[in-house]
């Protein structure tokens, strides 16, 4: 669900139901997300991807995010794979929780 290709930060997401996987793929030149020098991943890309590779497992539900929770035990290097995951953890009514 990006109308700009710059503004996808995953992979191809691979899914087997409940969970989900994508390789985070950061453009160090997209001038919103990394508008100064930086040696790793900033948080808010990573948000972004969390929100991406979960709106991928939901998109036949015309999904709309009601809320974010993140903490940052680490950091994410720039010149180090990382991959995103996702797990629905709860389904009621048109809602799903996703982790």
């Amino acid at each position: 669900g990006r109308e700009n290709w710059r503004n996808v930060v995953v992979g191809p997401v691979r899914s087997d139901g409940d969970t989900a996987c994508a390789t985070l793929v950061p453009d160090i030149g997209h001038p919103i997300l990394f508008d100064h020098p930086l040696d790793h991943v900033p948080g808010s890309l990573l948000i972004e991807a969390c929100r991406q590779t979960a709106l991928a497992m939901v998109l036949t539900q015309a999904p709309r995010l009601m809320g974010v929770s993140s903490t940052f035990d680490r950091f994410v290097e720039l010149d180090s794979p990382a991959e995103c995951r996702a797990e629905v953890i709860a389904r009621t009514g048109d809602r799903t929780v996703v982790r």
